[in-house]
């Protein structure tokens, strides 16, 4: 009797931690760079609902690491208020508008203190925020993944 139970038991084990390593299957195929063509399909199969809530570093962690630049962007400049205020993390992977981008979101600071009468922000500490909202833009003008809002 105890044999049948141990075994059932390590059957279960065995078929959870398959199930589990099934549903993060997307984050074998994580490389350190990506050519600009490939990476459109590449971040349109990440699964952006899992690093809602989660920091930054969380999600720049599976994303390609050869992007051109990363900057912290005001909540908008159309609003002079809101243009002292940091909104946003956006990564561009090329140096024109015409390449794949990522914005990411914060709604509530932690880890550094959103105003700035500059308009100047620490990226490494912005990256320690939580995602709010994500958008994955093809280029300037077609966003084609996430809450595609304005703000």
């Amino acid at each position: 009797m105890k044999k049948k139970i141990s075994i059932i038991f390590t059957l279960s084990v065995l078929i959870f931690f398959n199930s589990v390593k099934a549903s993060n299957s997307f984050y074998k195929y994580k490389t350190d760079t990506l050519p600009t063509l490939q990476l459109i399909p590449y971040l349109q199969q990440m699964p952006i609902d899992l690093f809602i809530g989660k920091p930054i570093d969380t999600l720049l962690s599976y994303i390609p690491s050869n992007f051109y630049n990363i900057k912290v962007y005001p909540v908008g400049i159309s609003n002079r208020g809101m243009m002292f205020n940091a909104g946003h993390l956006f990564i561009s992977f090329t140096p024109d508008k015409n390449g794949p981008s990522i914005a990411l979101w914060v709604n509530e600071f932690t880890h550094m203190n959103r105003y700035s009468p500059n308009s100047i922000w620490d990226a490494t500490l912005f990256r320690k925020e939580n995602i709010f909202k994500i958008q994955i833009w093809k280029d300037q003008n077609h966003c084609i993944i996430g809450d595609c809002s304005p703000y």
